[in-house]
């Protein structure tokens, strides 16, 4: 069946985190200094291990259950785990530094990236599909309006916005039914052999896993690519 929409992942497919360490602690040093002003001292560290833990259970959540630990709840257990008590505008400050330190630290687009949406907009429906992790979906389409490839896309979810996350089929078929198309009729693109490549197949659409690591592994794929360059091409000979 001819393909008429194509759905992307967001992390580390489009857009990719080139020093992940360097932006963990540019949100401790963030949340240190609101802790600060609240009287509240705290090793870096320490903040730095709640990080950990709560991106373990989020990883987890998304992965094996198809469930969402959004970034609220993320924040929530790291002062459960710290013993610190909160106030709504605590909080709310907080929150801030831990979900928008990407506004600043940006992450980098994934060559080609641009110039293949603008290509594929003219030909498919486009779609997003992204596990937000510590970033929600509001924070996401700043950092998509910024390079100019949001208004590309007819459909954009967000885990941390459904309450769901891949490799559930329903967010999958969600995004079918917001495009309006049969899961014959569009591919999906993501890195994830687990969330992006089964999650896709699961719901009867087609995948291409994009292996940009050059990982030797066997993924059961429509497609395996390890470049976004010549996308539209490959996808047409799926058709």
């Amino acid at each position: 069946m001819k393909i008429k929409g194509v759905s992307f992942d967001f992390w580390s497919t489009l857009f990719v985190l080139t020093d992940e360490k360097k932006t963990w602690l540019v949100v401790k040093e963030r949340m240190l200094k609101i802790f600060s002003e609240y009287g509240i001292s705290l090793e870096g560290e320490k903040l730095l291990d709640c990080f950990r833990e709560a991106m373990a259970i989020c990883l987890d959540k998304q992965e094996n259950h198809g469930l969402e630990f959004d970034p609220e709840e993320q924040l929530q257990y790291i002062l459960a785990r710290l013993g610190i008590k909160f106030n709504k505008e605590m909080f709310e400050s907080l929150y801030l530094a831990y979900t928008t330190t990407l506004l600043d630290v940006p992450p980098k687009l994934m060559d080609g990236a641009v110039q293949v949406i603008n290509e594929l907009a003219g030909l498919f429906s486009l779609a997003l599909i992204c596990n937000t992790g510590r970033t929600p979906g509001k924070v996401i389409r700043q950092l998509m309006k910024r390079n100019g490839i949001f208004e590309q896309f007819e459909v954009v979810h967000f885990s941390n916005e459904l309450g769901i996350a891949k490799p559930n089929p329903e967010i999958f078929r969600k995004t079918l039914a917001k495009l309006n198309l049969s899961a014959q009729e569009v591919v999906h693109i993501g890195d994830n052999p687990l969330t992006d490549v089964w999650g896709a197949k699961s719901v009867g659409m087609r995948a291409i896993w994009f292996n940009w690591r050059k990982e030797e592994k066997q993924v059961d794929c429509d497609l395996e690519i390890d470049s976004l360059w010549g996308l539209k091409d490959k996808i047409l000979n799926l058709a």
